[in-house]
C-alpha cells in the first residue's frame, strides 16, 4: 500500500511544546489548522522528530492534554519522537458525539517509532473517539497512570491495528476499546488487529479500574484478530490477559458483534483460587448478549496455576479450541521463561478440560 500524501512538519531535537490540531483545546498550545494542508492537496499531516529520546513533545504548564486532535476528515501521523503525558492524557483524538460534528470516516491517528512516556501522574496515555488507529513500533510506559495506556471509543472506518507494540506498564488496561451508543456512532466492517505485541504491567499501582492486557467491551460491526502476541500476566487480579465481553449492552444498538480469532498467542498468570475463578482469557457476556459470531483459539500457549479460560456468548458450533499447549509450544514457552508447570483449564459442566485437549462447542 502506498503511503498517504501528507504535509510534513519537521520537529527539532530537544523539547517541543505540545500542540492542538483542528480544534483549540488547552490555552497556551499551538493550533494547527487542517485546512492549511487540505487546501494544498494533502490528506493529513506528518510530525517527524529526530528519534525516540531525542525529540520530546512535552505539555506546556497547566495543559492537561499534551497533543489534542479535533475530529476532522484527515490523518495525523506522529513519527520518531517521545510523547509525554499531561495530567489528563498524552494524546486525545476526537470527542465523539460530544463534538457536535458530523461523522468523519477518514479520521485516523498513526504512530511510527514513537515512545509514550507517562512519567508523571495522569489518567490516560492515548484516548480516541471515532478515530481509526494505526500504531507500529510503539513503546509505552504508563505505570503512573490511573487508567488505560490506550483507550479507544469506536472507530472511523477501518478500526485499529497494533504492530510490534510493547507496553511495559499501565494504570488500567494496556489496550482497551469500549464503544458506547451514548457517545459514538455505528461503524461496520472494521477490524481490531494486535500482531507481534508484548503486553505487561497492567492494573498498576495507581489503577482505579482494574485492568487486563487487552479489554474489548463490545465489538459491534468489528472482527478481532490477536496474533503472535505475548502477555506477561501476574498473580490474582493481574492475571487477566484477554477479556472480551458484550459491553454490558451499551454497544448492542451499534451493530452485531463480529468474529474473534486468537492465534499463536502466549499468556501466563497465576491464582491461589482453587475454584478457577480467575481467568487468563475470557470471552463472555456481562449482560447476556452475544459476544462474538464465532471464536477460534488456535496454536496458543496458555499457562498458570489455577488459571481458567472461559468462553460464552458464542453461537453453538462456533467455538473452536485447537492445537494449543502442544509439547512444542511448551518448549517454546519454557525458552521464554514462562512457568509451564500448570496448564490453563477450560471449565465445562462435566469437568475442567486442559487447553491441550482442544474443544469444539
Amino acid at each position: 500500500m502506498s503511503s498517504p500524501n501528507l504535509y510534513e512538519v519537521r520537529l527539532p531535537a530537544g523539547d517541543v511544546p505540545g500542540f492542538d490540531v483542528g480544534r483549540k483545546n488547552d490555552n497556551g498550545s499551538r493550533l494547527y489548522n487542517p485546512e492549511d494542508w487540505f487546501s494544498k492537496g494533502y490528506v493529513g499531516v506528518r510530525f517527524i522528530g529526530k528519534g525516540q529520546g531525542i525529540t520530546h513533545i512535552r505539555p506546556a504548564l497547566n495543559v492537561w492534554t499534551n497533543v489534542f486532535i479535533g475530529q476532522h476528515n484527515g490523518i495525523v501521523w506522529l513519527e520518531d519522537l517521545t510523547l509525554h503525558n499531561g495530567p489528563r492524557s498524552a494524546i486525545q483524538a476526537g470527542t465523539g458525539l460530544w463534538s457536535g460534528l458530523p461523522f468523519f470516516p477518514k479520521f485516523r491517528l498513526v504512530t511510527r517509532g514513537v515512545m509514550l512516556d507517562c512519567s508523571q501522574p495522569g489518567m490516560w496515555g492515548m484516548f480516541t473517539y471515532e478515530c481509526d488507529r494505526d500504531d507500529a513500533d510503539l513503546t509505552i510506559f504508563g505505570e503512573l497512570l490511573s487508567e488505560h495506556t490506550s483507550y479507544a471509543h469506536q472507530w472511523a472506518k477501518y478500526g485499529a491495528i497494533w504492530n510490534r507494540v510493547t507496553v511495559y506498564s499501565s494504570g488500567g488496561d494496556d489496550f482497551k476499546a469500549r464503544p458506547d451508543a451514548s457517545e459514538v456512532r455505528p461503524v461496520s466492517g472494521a477490524r481490531i488487529i494486535l500482531r507481534d505485541c508484548t503486553l505487561k504491567g497492567w492494573n498498576g499501582p495507581r489503577s482505579t479500574r482494574g485492568g487486563a492486557g487487552t479489554t474489548l467491551q463490545g465489538i459491534p460491526g468489528c472482527d478481532v484478530l490477536i496474533e503472535r502476541c505475548v502477555y506477561w500476566g501476574g498473580a490474582g487480579s493481574h492475571c487477566r490477559c484477554i477479556m472480551i465481553d458484550d459491553g454490558e449492552g451499551k454497544a448492542s444498538t451499534l451493530g452485531a458483534p463480529g468474529h474473534v480469532v486468537i492465534r499463536q498467542v502466549a499468556a501466563q498468570g497465576s491464582s491461589e483460587r482453587t475454584d478457577y475463578g480467575d481467568t487468563l482469557v475470557r470471552v463472555g457476556p456481562l449482560s447476556g448478549a452475544m459476544v462474538a459470531k464465532s471464536l477460534t483459539l488456535d496454536r496458543c500457549s496458555l499457562w498458570g496455576k489455577n488459571m481458567a479460560v472461559q468462553f460464552g456468548g458464542i453461537p453453538a458450533g462456533k467455538l473452536v479450541v485447537k492445537d494449543s499447549n502442544t509439547p512444542a509450544l511448551r518448549d517454546w514457552a519454557n525458552a521464554k521463561a514462562f512457568d509451564t508447570t500448570f496448564e490453563a483449564q477450560l471449565p465445562r459442566p462435566q469437568r475442567r478440560v486442559p487447553i491441550s485437549e482442544g474443544l469444539i462447542a
